[in-house]
């Protein structure tokens, strides 16, 4: 477990508690209970205003932007039913059990509240105790965005051959994208390696994080029509229909990939090109990007999985008041636009996040349809 991460955790955990004070809605919830236990007036009220309140704070603040490397430390430490969907879904499951009992849902109630407190206590020791140690949690800000690739100890993926393939594909893929936005063509630094499985850091810019976003949620898409179309042959299938009928389909299907890969290039291309790349660069960079494009696909059918993980950065808006001079006014309204299109930034990533999860949903075969994508892919360019 990387204690940097474990630290920065807690910081979110104990903050967002601080601001939303969820262990005191539940015992609020726990109050109401016991109130409608005794028919007291108001009791339904204080019951359905503190559910609301907690499902509405539950998933907001700093767990808002929780990626994969957070859902699993959190839940090394046990604490995964405590916060974002999974509370809620406790809840949920104590207040709409079939056979009601009050005195149940009290005493359920009860238990959450008082296991939630503890564990708010025994972080906040934990984070007392390594600071005294000279632990420090690990925090990027400015406009720094970390892209964490993460790979399994799986399918032969952490030899030295195919780690080396990775490095050398992921360095092309990244430094392309970064060339394409006009973030210069140096090679990516690997700014650290957490452990538990391999997972590379990599800190960029928002375009290069923002277009590998893109690229990430348009190959979710294409996989999740491929699967549909496969799961209706297979109820053909069922059905009694001849193989000889359905071949055409099917055959369709590694088409119907490769213009999408076709179309996804385009449109990373048309989406993120500086203007002034030169021509030929641009074709050289569409082949390029198109082989990284296939590479991530079969990636991720391998078990491969990234997250983006949006920098630390104040953007609470500076209050302009009647008393600040002009020079002052200007210098707050500039840096309140610059916060602005930072958040703005910051959301679209976390927009991303959606994507990201459901790649762990990705099954092996239907992006081998794809033609290249393996090994080095720069080698499979200059084949051609």
């Amino acid at each position: 477990m990387d204690t940097g991460i474990l630290l920065r955790l807690i910081d979110d955990l104990i903050d967002d508690e601080n601001d939303f004070k969820i262990n005191g809605n539940l015992n609020n919830l726990k109050t109401g209970l016991t109130q409608s236990k005794s028919n007291q007036p108001n009791a339904g009220k204080l019951i359905a205003d503190n559910i609301a309140v907690i499902k509405k704070n539950a998933t907001s603040g700093f767990y808002s932007r929780f990626t994969r490397s957070y859902f699993k430390t959190l839940e090394e430490i046990g604490g995964l039913d405590f916060f974002g969907e999974n509370l809620l879904t406790k809840i949920d499951k104590i207040f709409t059990k079939e056979q009601y009992s009050i005195d149940n849902q009290i005493k359920e109630i009860t238990q959450l509240h008082k296991d939630r407190v503890a564990f708010i206590k025994k972080i906040t020791e934990t984070k007392t105790n390594l600071d005294f140690l000279n632990q420090k949690p690990h925090y990027h800000t400015d406009e720094v965005y970390e892209i964490g690739i993460i790979i399994p100890d799986k399918d032969n993926l952490h030899y030295a051959d195919s780690l080396e393939d990775s490095i050398h594909n992921w360095n092309l893929i990244i430094k392309g994208l970064s060339e394409l936005t006009g973030n210069g063509t140096k090679d990516i630094k690997i700014e650290r390696v957490d452990n538990g499985c391999i997972e590379l850091i990599i800190e960029q810019v928002f375009n290069v994080a923002a277009s590998l976003g893109d690229i990430l949620k348009e190959l979710v898409s294409a996989y999740l029509i491929i699967e549909k179309v496969r799961n209706h042959i297979k109820g053909l299938k069922k059905e009694g229909i001849p193989q000889k009928d359905l071949k055409p389909i099917e055959d369709s299907q590694a088409e119907k990939l490769e213009k999408e890969v076709d179309k996804l290039t385009d449109k990373i291309i048309k989406d993120y090109k500086v203007k002034d790349l030169d021509k030929g660069r641009e074709n050289e960079l569409r082949t390029q990007l198109k082989n990284g494009i296939k590479y991530i696909a079969k990636s991720i059918e391998k078990g491969v999985e990234l997250e983006i993980i949006p920098p630390y950065t104040d953007t609470d808006e500076e209050v302009v008041e009647d008393t600040d001079d002009k020079e002052v006014k200007d210098k707050k309204i500039e840096s309140n636009k610059n916060k602005e299109r930072i958040k703005e930034n910051i959301d679209a990533i976390k927009n991303v996040g959606a994507a990201l999860k459901k790649t762990k949903e990705i099954q092996k075969g239907i992006f081998n349809l794809l033609e290249g994508g393996e090994g080095k892919i720069d080698e499979q360019e200059n084949d051609k």
